[in-house]
């Protein structure tokens, strides 16, 4: 009995020398991006035996080694000798180990049980590398861990109360106030809205001037958008001294976001669309029956503004709404292309499909905003210019994005539905628009025209006549405007230009979509949009979406005007302004 149990114990140790080095012989294979293939380049995981961990490459899609994982779990627990410590099967023996932000350059938001005071807590987990006391939520976090709890005290990297308040069960869209809580918004648990709610001070012995500049504002941990819950509006200026900017910028600097947004963008559209990994703005107004807003990602209101001005399109967003996703076009994989764009950048995104799922989510009305993180990265890897977060102007990104949509569509082949074509009583016929950029698309069908001008000389009598193709007119806001009311006091003949004097083809036009700056300059202020959709006027402001009346679109100072040709038969009859 004596020499078996020897026996045993020199197997022991002989399996903790030998046995658990054992690993695979593909954990010491280099990483292998593989070959080029017609797949989408996915994010695997692959174990470095030299640093006992697991890092991240882009797999091209065919070939490669086995050296190749999904999960960070299965690679560490394939490979690492470690990995009974780190990631150990037993879930609830991972409780204890301390927060580990990880060695990459993302910004995820992660729970982990804090052992030392017995409760879940958040922390920026960094996208790879890290161990087993990681959770996607508190409810996994709270049923793995909980009552589970640290005997010896104090680890030396557990936060107190005091110093992380994070007192939302949520992960979704955090929001720091100015107390230095940090909350989530109305739409998730309402916990911000609660807290302003709950620190107002009694009315009894205050003056209303005191009151009033009592502001409550709150900041979004991912969008840096600013709130006041006072005023129950997004606040799109600053301070004197700037401090809004400097907050912005040193959330900026704890997430490194100069160095890693264009690589969480990257893997959110290459890698998951899971509903964890999609932090952005909150939607800090009631919606309006089933219309979704669009959450700002920092300084995104002239893309909100414009992408909502575009839906409320019908030619325009019915034309995107039933064309067939990627994968149905191209009738493989998901992965494969069907069109391209001819711009500079990245060929393996699309600007079309990316719109498609935009529009297709707006009106749904089961969702109170929606994300368009996915198509704001292609707008950065094919548009420049529109990279980072700064203010741009709406009228030039909505000439951007018709261009390179039009360009795309012209590529376009395989199964892509034909783009609709005008009506017999058009004033432009389909050969005409062809010479804006060649093939006509339902770019050109829904806002291209041809501007005539005639030029007659006065000496020699010489006519010279011009056509110029246009997706939008520009129009000089007159610099006095009590010029007309002062010219209609003086005599004179009176025009008889009127609708029953102009040529057959129908010239009326009802107002559709109205883009307004508010603030002075283009490169500073705020973004909204008017849009008319089936009869209702809606006001969109970024997440917050609301129904207002036709005198409320009238007073509007417009920018930008969207309008849309009356049917001939006039059966249809809608609001004039």
């Amino acid at each position: 009995m004596r020499n078996f149990s020897i026996f045993l114990l020199f197997f022991a140790a002989f399996y903790c020398i030998n046995g658990q080095k054992q690993m695979p012989d593909y954990c010491n294979l280099p990483k292998d991006e593989g070959i080029e293939s017609n797949i989408d380049i996915q994010v695997y995981l692959y174990y470095n035996k030299t640093a006992d961990k697991c890092y991240p490459f882009r797999y091209k899609g065919e070939g490669g080694n086995p050296n190749r994982f999904n999960y960070e779990f299965y690679c560490m627990r394939n490979c690492s000798p470690n990995a009974d410590s780190l990631y150990p099967t037993d879930r609830t023996l991972a409780c204890h180990l301390l927060k580990a932000p990880g060695d990459c350059y993302g910004h995820y938001l992660r729970y982990y049980y804090d052992a030392a005071h017995g409760k879940c807590a958040t922390f920026a987990w960094t996208g790879c590398v890290g161990n087993g006391n990681r959770f996607l939520d508190f409810e996994h976090c709270n049923a793995t861990c909980f009552g589970i709890l640290d005997v010896t005290g104090d680890d030396g990297n557990s936060e107190t109360e005091s110093d992380t308040p994070i007192v939302c069960r949520s992960n979704k869209s955090p929001w720091v106030v100015t107390c230095l809580n940090v909350h989530c918004g109305r739409y998730v648990n309402g916990h911000a809205k609660k807290h302003f709610e709950e620190v107002q001070p009694s009315s009894t012995g205050q003056k209303k001037s005191e009151k009033h500049h009592q502001h409550s504002v709150c900041m979004d941990c991912s969008s840096y958008s600013t709130f006041c819950y006072r005023c129950d509006d997004f606040v799109v200026n600053d301070t004197k001294l700037g401090q809004v900017q400097r907050v912005r910028e040193h959330l900026q600097r704890l997430e490194n976001s100069v160095m890693n947004s264009d690589r969480q963008r990257k893997r959110k559209l290459s890698g998951s669309s899971s509903p964890d990994l999609r932090m952005s703005a909150d939607s800090e107004a009631v919606p309006a029956r089933s219309a979704t807003g669009l959450r700002n990602l920092g300084n995104t209101c002239f893309m909100n503004a414009i992408l909502q001005s575009l839906g409320n399109i019908p030619e325009f967003s019915y034309y995107f709404k039933d064309m067939p996703a990627v994968s149905l076009r191209s009738g493989k994989t998901a992965g494969r292309r069907m069109y391209h764009t001819r711009s500079q950048g990245d060929s393996s995104v699309s600007l079309v499909e990316e719109l498609r799922k935009t529009l297709c989510s707006l009106w749904q009305g089961n969702q109170t905003a929606f994300s368009p993180d996915a198509l704001f990265y292609v707008i950065w890897k094919i548009m420049p210019s529109f990279r980072g977060y700064q203010q741009q102007d709406a009228h030039e990104f909505l000439r951007y994005l018709l261009d390179h949509l039009h360009r795309e569509l012209q590529g376009s082949r395989n199964g892509l539905p034909a783009s609709s074509q005008l009506s017999e009583s058009s004033n432009l016929n389909s050969g005409s628009k062809c010479s804006i950029n060649g093939t006509p698309t339902m770019v050109t069908d829904v806002f291209g025209g041809i501007l005539h001008s005639e030029v007659n000389c006065l000496i020699c009598g010489t006519e010279s006549k011009k056509f110029d193709p246009f997706l939008d007119l520009s129009l000089d806001i007159p610099s006095q405007f009590n010029v007309k009311r002062t010219k209609d006091q003086e005599p004179g003949p009176t025009c008889t230009l009127g609708v029953e004097n102009s040529p057959p083809e129908n010239c009326l036009y009802d107002l559709t979509a109205v883009v307004v700056h508010h603030g002075s300059g283009v490169g500073s202020g705020h973004y909204t949009a008017y849009g008319l959709h089936e009869g209702c006027w809606y006001h969109f402001n970024d997440s917050t979406v609301t129904v207002v009346n036709e005198q409320t679109v009238a007073k509007a100072k417009a920018y930008i005007l969207f309008y849309t040709e009356q049917d001939n038969s006039g059966s249809v009859t809608k609001p004039k302004l």
